[in-house]
């Protein structure tokens, strides 16, 4: 119900208003008992249906609004791929039986990609090794966790991204995994040998929760019609890490091309 407040005000407060008095009327007895006793003579299970009447009719009122139609339901694919627009969704499954990714793009179906090597428990094994170099508990290169996240799961999905002739060197692409992935560096994955790969020379990596909330996103920026704005931050000296160094230059580079773009 996103926006339904600023279109139109009273039916979002009669929605949000039938929506609670029924579910007090269905699920809440102490709620029930004392709307009964406001109501002597009215029968519980009429008023209930009364209730979801009027809230079909509120339902019905604003699917008739523009950008509402499809409102408590789900968003058609159509709508969500139109989100990957400006670079492919790529969705991490991962269990004991089969893993997989699926690469969303706006311009062909859905491809799925078998990770035979992403099991869970040997992902949950690379998170516990990640998570130990991080809390310094274990003495491991991080270069060597690094090719292992390469390996079983970012390789196999950049080698299909590379035959695609929209997707080309340096374009962004949504990271959205689930579970235990979704702690893993997976932007930092590659073989940092002398003639390795390694994803950050490739693409630009983001994460989202949802493709839901990158289409949520994408509709505000249509209807967004100021100046954009940035956020730099800038922290050069974390405690029990070693400090950043140039960081002063990179920050200044950086301001300066975001106003070169504005």
């Amino acid at each position: 119900m996103t926006g339904l407040e600023a279109i139109a005000p009273d039916l979002a407060h009669q929605f949000d208003d039938l929506s609670w008095r029924i579910e007090c009327a269905t699920f809440t007895e102490g709620t029930r008992l004392q709307d009964t006793r406001e109501h002597p003579f009215e029968d519980p299970i009429s008023r209930s249906d009364q209730l979801r009447r009027e809230w079909e009719q509120v339902i019905e009122e604003i699917c008739a609004l523009d950008g509402f139609a499809n409102v408590l339901q789900p968003t058609p694919f159509t709508t969500l791929k139109a989100a990957a627009a400006e670079g492919p969704v790529i969705f991490i499954n991962v269990s004991e039986l089969w893993s997989d990714a699926i690469i969303v793009t706006c311009q062909h179906p859905p491809t799925i990609i078998p990770l035979p090597d992403a099991k869970s428990k040997s992902v949950e094994s690379l998170v516990d090794l990640f998570q130990k170099v991080v809390d310094h508990k274990f003495f491991i290169d991080a270069r060597k966790l690094l090719w292992d996240l390469w390996e079983a799961i970012v390789k196999p999905i950049v080698l299909v991204l590379e035959q695609m002739p929209s997707i080309v060197k340096g374009s962004r692409i949504w990271w959205c995994p689930s579970s235990a992935v979704m702690t893993l560096s997976l932007h930092a994955a590659g073989n940092y040998g002398s003639k390795g790969r390694h994803l950050p020379d490739l693409y630009i990596s983001l994460y989202i929760p949802t493709l839901s909330a990158l289409s949520h996103v994408r509709q505000g920026q249509l209807q967004h019609s100021g100046p954009s704005k940035f956020l730099l931050v800038s922290q050069p000296n974390t405690p029990g890490m070693s400090s950043l160094p140039r960081y002063q230059r990179k920050l200044h580079r950086s301001r300066s091309r975001l106003v070169m773009q504005q």
